[in-house]
């Protein structure tokens, strides 16, 4: 999923790994 088409639970996903998770 690309984050320009994140839905609001990517968003979230993303919060939760935080900018050092990436692995989009």
């Amino acid at each position: 999923v690309n984050v320009r088409d994140a839905s609001d639970e990517e968003i979230a996903h993303r919060h939760i790994h935080g900018e050092g998770g990436h692995h989009h």
